[in-house]
């Protein structure tokens, strides 16, 4: 048995002891009370008691960043639960302790010792088994009562007896203590070096990376698109616009620890995409998860699991994806299930596995989706238009938070949608889309950018709308030849990265000589002068994203099919943004 587990069981025996010393206590009467014990009965509970609630409140503090609150309650209130034994929950106690886990496994069994010899001196009946410790014995053969009070009661079945002398009770109750400022000790320590760790240079620090691979991200549209396909075809109307959320997807920022052991994972563990489809008078929003079974972990850290529908719909936690698949119902018009829904935040399911024969993949529904503050207004605007608005304009200057997210999330949806039907051969300024919304406060008039949503849009006509065949991964992300529009866009994005960062439009001014009228060449030109013109206003992350771009267009071997370049971009450009937005946003 690990001192982990031990650890339960002395939790567990606590209370007991106390209850059957309690017991003891309650059947003598007051003169034997006072010429045996004097007062040290109730010194002697009154110690354990404290020493009870310092050895929960011990435990709590180590156990709080490791596994969720439910699973913390329930170990605190099971001395046999499972979790005791969890082999993640140990090796993550383990890391948290580092060097100083097996002083605290020592600590754990010699207070475990004390323990058994003061119940040793305790008349009370054991349940022996092969494999049980005496304190295991003990807690085997009683079960706590509910008491109203809060405090495990045990009742006993005849006369407790407590032979024991006052020297070695307060002697035992001594080093009680001590291992328990020993634990409080060991773990102020192991925060207190856990935070250290936190604020190392960049380099030992944990690093900023996607929470779902990238291959999968590339997939999962290109699905999603043959999906929408099939699924928009009402006849009411002939065509159907759909915006698609552009999302960095990069995990957040680690905070003291990895996440914690039974906690609900968060959106960026899942696959999913969100869609705004623009109705006669509102917004209807559509998040798709993608349906798809566990995968092993990643280098990343990030496992995949199945995600329930919220609400009535709900699965039991051991329904697999193929029992959930069936539960759902396949959706043939998608426009037609907005319309019959009064809810404006619809979810859906995408099924990769489906067996059917023109995409491959179906949409299954819906549930409610929680609602999402995004493509509120019906007028659009290109990010053109807010780097480099108009003079009348009254929109409110990106702030610095504005700018990095903006950059990261463009960045990131360019790597990961790029050869998808969701993003053109040439993109550019002109592609990225934000909603103004324009709020009315007496006879003022204000407007206001969403630029935390930015988003691209799609066209289904259905006149034209006939399902492409199944794109797979071999075909589109294998690798094995360079494209020249490979280059223009990278050389587009670096254009982007500057004007984000500068505030304002690159123009493309002094043409140089030899070089004919403008073309790539006097575009690369031009951002080299203004990122040597701006170099005391950029970072080092942005100075770096801009450079590493244009070095990308001008090298010939830069093929964005390969999946290894396209990760190199995610770490040589996003996560050096959203690291130094991290640092800029100070502690958390």
């Amino acid at each position: 048995m690990s001192g982990f587990e031990i650890a339960g069981v002395v939790l567990g025996a606590l209370p007991l002891v106390i209850s059957a010393i309690e017991h003891y206590e309650s059947s003598l009467d007051r003169v034997t009370v006072f010429f045996k014990w004097q007062d040290e009965l109730d010194k002697t509970l009154r110690e354990l008691w404290i020493q009870h609630s310092s050895y929960e409140m011990t435990l709590r503090n180590i156990l709080s960043g490791i596994v969720c609150d439910e699973y913390l309650e329930t170990m605190m209130a099971r001395y046999d639960s499972p979790l005791w034994k969890d082999a993640e929950v140990h090796d993550e106690l383990r890391r948290k302790l580092g060097a100083a886990y097996n002083v605290y496994d020592y600590t754990i069994r010699e207070m475990a010792g004390y323990m058994t010899t003061l119940a040793s001196h305790l008349d009370i009946d054991r349940k022996k088994t092969q494999s049980a410790s005496d304190l295991e014995a003990i807690l085997l053969a009683y079960r706590p009562a509910p008491s109203p009070q809060g405090h495990p009661k045990f009742e006993f079945r005849r006369r407790v007896k407590f032979t024991i002398k006052r020297e070695r009770i307060r002697h035992l109750l001594f080093q009680v203590k001590e291992c328990n400022d020993r634990l409080d000790s060991f773990i102020e320590k192991a925060d207190r070096l856990d935070q250290t760790n936190h604020c190392r240079a960049p380099d030992q620090r944990w690093k900023p990376c996607l929470g779902i691979p990238l291959h999968q991200i590339h997939s999962h549209a290109i699905r999603l698109h043959q999906v929408l396909s099939s699924a928009l075809t009402c006849r009411a109307h002939p065509t159907h616009r759909v915006h698609l959320l552009l999302e960095h997807r990069m995990a957040s920022k680690k905070r003291k620890g990895a996440r914690r052991i039974g906690a609900a994972k968060s959106q960026e563990d899942y696959a999913r995409f969100t869609l705004s489809f623009k109705g006669a008078l509102t917004w209807r929003i559509a998040e798709i998860k993608i349906l798809e079974e566990p995968m092993l972990p990643t280098n990343t850290g990030i496992r995949f699991q199945v995600l329930p529908p919220p609400g009535p719909m709900s699965a039991p936690p051991n329904l697999n994806t193929q029992a959930l698949s069936d539960r759902l119902e396949i959706i043939q018009d998608l426009c037609s299930t907005f319309q019959s829904s009064s809810q404006p935040f619809l979810g859906f399911y995408l099924d990769p596995v489906s067996q059917d024969p023109l995409s491959q993949c179906v949409l299954k529904g819906t549930y409610p989706a929680a609602q999402r503050p995004i493509c509120r207004g019906h007028d659009l605007v290109t990010l053109e238009q807010i780097l480099f608005p108009p003079q009348t304009n009254s929109w409110q200057p990106l702030t610095e938070e504005d700018r990095y997210l903006l950059a990261i999330t463009l960045a990131a949806s360019f790597v990961q949608l790029h050869d998808t039907p969701w993003i053109s051969k040439r993109w550019s300024e002109r592609d990225v889309l934000f909603c103004e919304e324009v709020t009315r406060t007496n006879t003022v008039q204000c407007k206001r950018i969403d630029v935390r949503h930015p988003f691209v849009t799609k066209t289904y006509d259905l006149t034209t709308n006939i399902p492409s065949a199944p794109v797979t991964l071999s075909s589109n992300w294998a690798g094995g030849g360079c494209s020249h529009e490979d280059g223009l866009n990278l050389l587009a994005l670096a254009k982007m990265l500057l004007q984000i960062r500068s505030g304002g439009r690159v123009e493309p001014q002094g043409v140089d000589m030899g070089l004919g009228g403008p073309n790539e060449m006097t575009e690369l030109q031009t951002l080299k002068r203004w990122v040597l013109q701006e170099k005391g206003n950029l970072s080092i992350a942005f100075r770096g994203a801009i450079t590493h771009c244009m070095k990308c267009f001008a090298d010939p071997d830069t093929d964005l099919k390969d999946v290894a370049f396209r990760q190199s971009l995610i770490d040589v450009i996003v996560a050096p943004l959203l690291d130094e937005l991290h640092y800029l946003q100070g502690p958390l």
